[in-house]
């Protein structure tokens, strides 16, 4: 039987997306759940700050004194570390008041993600600037909050780079309306705070007064079942069932009323759920549960109305990966005469070396496949059950790009196991396929404490960063592992590679210059290449016609510059 616990809505539930994080599309999370609560029968709204101009100066700002700290030979893949950044500098602003104090941490989170050594200068450029941009959240959606009389619940999806934000607005809101009910949920529950980790309960208690209940997981019905008082009076955490919430959410088309859809590049759409692998260093599976698909047609309906009412023929697809269902994708596409384009996640297999399917995805709006290549090791990729070879890796890119398809090929270097001629594998290979690559995006290693297929055979081998003082302000550890290649060791392969890829002329394109150079050596390479980000602003005028001129690409990508995609 469930007890009442009091949780009484008498007014708006506001679902808010806070900095920072990418605008690649309208926040398809606290869209859902405003869908699923209005069909309930209550009343909800949404925003996203993240296309707000005032957050794109500050991140612009800080990016800019990053990079005056950290020497160019050292930026390796720049934008890898960012977000990790954010999350700690903002967390060291939020909670350590004293300069004095603040600044050691701060040297220290520097070091730890790019060798160098933080003076008191910069550090004080940092805090000042983030103290300034958390007067900017107080001024800006606290201060909307605070004067809003029909607000009852706040609702916040939370991830790396936006804790910090988030728990400043939960704390200026429990200070002045302690009675607005305050509910969480996002991506940061299958990383940094995995339930029953101790970084989770060490962010339950130090969280304790500004958040009152956790959603953990998809959170169409839990959130449902919150307002209904159908858990326990004490049931603060509440875990969705991912098998549920995933049918459940593949009937729920997102609310995209609240936003202003021109200042996104794409809009969504998926098909399945999940993911149909189960590499060492992924959580997917253990987060979203069994792989599941809709159906092909339905998606293909949603697409046409979406990008009628929406003047947008950029697509996005959310899923894992595109393999299972791209061909059958394809062809309904196709058979609509839908001028559109999609963008999405694709796994390395022998299909994309069909000339005849890629042929058939090109004709139907394939515009840039996302590639897990991970190594060009066969030794590591068998390590991480990647279930993939090296020679497979060659011909999809090539399959793809014979066809002009873009290709972004994302790596993961410092894998335990990983020597130095594991790297140079995957140098040679990069190499050899110069020509098919659009993109390459290498990452660090990252381990978490659980989740990941292989965290507990890694588990012996953690070493904490942070001592427990640290860890009162920072809330999460981050963990070595003594395990080779080390972490210094795993830089430097970063920036060797960047420094190989860059000798190599591969762009990666982070801003829009960088597009428009990465966008002139791929049609310069292949001649049937999807169109460029110039030519994508002529199709879009002709496809929704000459009026459409303030949604052009080339407005939006002005304020998509120096983002992260």
């Amino acid at each position: 039987m469930y007890k009442n616990n009091d949780f009484k809505v008498n007014g708006v539930i506001y679902l808010v997306q806070l900095p920072f994080w990418t605008p690649l599309i309208p926040p398809q999370g606290i869209a859902k759940i405003k869908s699923y609560l209005q069909s309930n029968g209550y009343r909800v709204k949404t925003s996203d700050l993240n296309v707000d101009y005032e957050v794109k100066s500050t991140y612009e700002s800080l990016l800019k004194i990053i990079r005056d700290i950290v020497p160019k030979e050292k930026w390796g893949n720049f934008y890898d570390n960012i977000h990790e950044i954010i999350k700690y500098s903002l967390l060291l602003v939020l909670n350590e008041p004293d300069y004095e104090k603040a600044h050691p941490i701060l040297k220290k989170i520097f070091n730890y993600y790019y060798l160098v050594e933080l003076t008191k200068e910069d550090s004080a450029r940092i805090i000042s600037l983030l103290t300034e941009y958390f007067t900017y959240l107080e001024n800006s959606i606290v201060s909307q909050i605070l004067n809003d009389e029909e607000i009852s619940v706040l609702g916040l999806s939370l991830h790396s780079g936006n804790l910090g934000s988030g728990l400043y607005v939960l704390k200026r809101i429990k200070q002045e309306k302690p009675y607005i009910k305050t509910v969480i949920g996002g991506s940061i529950f299958m990383g940094e705070l995995r339930n029953n980790t101790p970084d989770f309960n060490r962010f339950y208690n130090k969280a304790d007064k500004l958040i009152d209940y956790y959603i953990i997981g998809s959170g169409e019905s839990s959130f449902l079942h919150l307002l209904k008082n159908r858990f326990s009076s004490t049931e603060r955490v509440i875990i969705s069932d991912p098998a549920k919430e995933a049918v459940l959410g593949f009937g729920i088309k997102p609310d995209l009323d609240d936003f202003d859809i021109k200042k996104y590049p794409y809009i969504a759409s998926y098909v399945s759920q999940s993911c149909p692998n189960k590499c060492s260093f992924c959580n997917e599976r253990t987060f979203m549960g069994e792989y599941i698909e809709r159906d092909i047609n339905r998606v293909v309906d949603e697409i046409e109305h979406n990008s009628k009412l929406y003047q947008k023929n950029m697509i996005f697809m959310l899923d894992v990966l595109m393999n299972n269902y791209i061909t059958q994708f394809s062809k309904g596409l196709i058979q609509r005469g839908l001028n559109i384009f999609f963008d999405g996640y694709i796994r390395v297999s022998d299909q994309l070396n069909n000339s005849d399917q890629t042929q058939l995805w090109r004709e139907a709006g394939f515009y840039r496949a996302r590639l897990g290549i991970e190594s060009g090791s066969q030794k590591i990729l068998d390590l991480i059950n990647k279930n993939i070879t090296v020679e497979q890796i060659y011909n999809s890119l090539k399959g793809l790009a014979g066809k002009g398809i873009k290709t972004t090929t994302y790596l993961v270097i410092g894998h335990p196991g990983e020597t130095d001629n594991d790297f140079k594998e995957t140098l040679d290979l990069l190499t050899r396929s110069q020509e098919y690559i659009w993109q390459a995006e290498p990452h660090l290693f990252r381990y978490f404490y659980t989740g990941q297929s292989d965290s507990e055979t890694w588990a012996k081998s953690r070493i904490p960063l942070y001592t427990d003082e640290e860890l009162d302000i920072l809330f999460f550890q981050t963990y070595n592992l003594d395990l080779l290649p080390t972490r210094t060791t795993s830089l430097e392969r970063i920036w060797r590679m960047m420094e190989h890829i860059e000798m190599k002329g591969i762009v990666n394109p982070f801003s829009v210059y960088d597009k428009f150079k990465a966008d002139e050596r791929w049609s310069g390479l292949h001649e049937n290449s999807v169109p460029s980000v110039v030519e994508m602003d002529e199709i879009s005028k002709v496809t929704y016609g000459s009026n459409k001129m303030k949604d052009t690409v080339s407005t939006r990508l002005e304020f998509e510059d120096n983002f992260l995609f």
